[in-house]
């Protein structure tokens, strides 16, 4: 079982249940406002 602060600080995708998973939110919100807007 993982440990790292990693496990604890996932950025998951909610919209439309894409689900993917990024390392920091500045990557998500970037993926949200290049697909999903």
């Amino acid at each position: 079982e993982r440990t790292d602060m990693a496990v604890f600080m996932l950025n998951v995708c909610k919209f439309n249940d894409c689900g993917l998973t990024f390392k920091s939110l500045g990557h998500l919100i970037q993926h949200i406002e290049e697909t999903h807007i």
